[in-house]
């Protein structure tokens, strides 16, 4: 990303986002479509993300993200 290689145009979510807490623990689901050239070549690519997010204090921090192709 920081070369240029990859250059996100738009996103666009796909759906309502779900959110689950549990005690210091937020994890949020959801899908996307962007608009993305990759390496020269662009194209539109649907995206299912997971996002982690732990509590630390009164701020949360993102913890891990995994994204696949739906």
């Amino acid at each position: 990303m920081g070369q240029g290689q990859f250059v996100y145009h738009s996103v666009d979510e796909a759906g309502e986002p779900v959110i689950e807490v549990a005690g210091d623990t937020a994890t949020l689901r959801g899908r996307i479509v962007t608009d993305a050239s990759v390496y020269g070549g662009r194209n539109r690519w649907r995206l299912a993300f997971v996002q982690t997010w732990r509590r630390t204090g009164d701020r949360w921090l993102l913890a891990g993200a995994v994204a696949h192709t739906w």
